[in-house]
């Protein structure tokens, strides 16, 4: 019989384990959590606090998974990308990336993608399968485990020190769902990563913190509105018309902007950030005048923000990035429009860990990005 995995599951159901299946009180739930997630502990052994007894026949019924990269590239600019392969040999991509005052970590939901989006490697892969909740958590970790052997620079070139979130330490700020995959094709998954990773009891990521993209899959985001986790929500949209998006995103002909947008009215937006609508530019497609004012039509009346994300090219994308004064003429429309709209700096290029940049090959396809 196969053990319980301990990581990626919410406090909630840690403690019904511990009740049905250990005969243990429910406050031992709360002590194996902190010990999973504020003192980062994977050895059962070294729970001192828990009885031996205890102990052994919770290392009989239970293990603690982690993720271990097989390969890390650093770009010039600090970012970070880590190559996990998971058990079953099927590879996922994370990526930290440093900025002012805060490190992210982009973590994949999927091993690859069903979505198709024709500007994205990863939609290239197609999809392979969802990822646990605990394959979702442990890439979270894995790279905070990293960062604490390998800390990363200061500008005077002196070694980041962990802050303090409360009563846990950590390096990482910001956790975002845009790596491999759709969130929304995996959300059981997705939402019970949500719930372990912003759980007060352990690691302790404030909800605004964190933010998780989705193409629009509209029951799908309906259902994630109605959980109301308090993370972020980020709708990769890069049209303001259906014939473009339709080219572009192919869910949209199962979902369009008139299904899309009217889900999104009810997205809790007090005591958080706005929507954020992810824009891809690409050049001579969706950079031009007029696509910004189509864009501007389907918004408006929405309380949102726009992240203009200029093309992160590759050989096997067709399109390509636009010109800077495209991106800046479009910004400017669109702040005449009284809508925010900011431009995302590519990070990590030179390594392909860059927005739509995130494609792995398994050891059978002979290499890995």
């Amino acid at each position: 019989m196969s053990k319980t995995d301990l990581i990626g599951l919410p406090l909630t159901e840690l403690s019904t384990f511990v009740q049905n299946t250990l005969g243990a009180k429910p406050y031992r739930a709360k002590q194996l959590f902190q010990w999973l997630y504020r003192r980062r502990v994977t050895d059962i052994t070294l729970m001192t606090d828990l009885s031996k007894d205890f102990r052994q026949l919770l290392s009989e019924e239970a293990e603690i998974s982690q993720l271990r990269p097989i390969q890390k590239l650093i770009s010039s600019d600090g970012t970070r990308k880590y190559l996990f392969q998971l058990e079953d040999g099927e590879s996922i991509e994370s990526v930290m990336i440093p900025g002012e005052d805060r490190l992210t970590v982009c973590i994949s939901s999927q091993v690859g993608c069903a979505m198709g989006c024709k500007y994205c490697l990863t939609g290239k892969m197609g999809f392979k399968r969802n990822l646990s909740s605990a394959e979702i958590v442990n890439q979270v970790l894995a790279v905070e485990l990293d960062l604490t052997q390998d800390p990363p620079l200061d500008e005077a070139g002196q070694p980041l020190l962990p802050k303090e979130h409360g009563t846990v330490e950590r390096y990482l700020s910001h956790v975002v769902m845009m790596g491999m995959g759709e969130p929304m094709m995996n959300l059981p998954s997705v939402l019970a990563a949500i719930h372990v990773l912003t759980d007060h009891n352990g690691y302790n990521l404030a909800p605004r913190r964190m933010t998780v993209s989705t193409v629009g899959l509209v029951p799908k985001v309906e259902e994630f509105i109605a959980a109301n986790t308090g993370v972020r929500l980020a709708i990769s949209l890069t049209a303001g018309s259906n014939e473009l998006r339709n080219q572009l995103l192919p869910i949209n002909q199962k979902y369009p902007l008139e299904k899309l947008l009217p889900a999104l009215k009810n997205y809790p937006t007090q005591n958080r950030k706005p929507i954020t609508f992810e824009y891809v530019m690409l050049a001579g497609v969706n950079d031009r005048a007029e696509d910004a004012r189509a864009l501007i039509k389907q918004i408006h009346d929405l309380e949102c923000k726009v992240n203009l994300i200029p093309l992160n090219e590759s050989p096997e994308i067709e399109y390509r990035r636009p010109s800077d004064e495209s991106v800046m003429e479009f910004q400017r429309i669109l702040w005449d429009a009284r809508i925010t709209a900011t431009v995302r700096e590519s990070r990590g290029r030179d390594i392909l860990a860059a927005c739509g940049q995130l494609k792995t090959q398994t050891k059978k396809n002979s290499s890995c990005n």
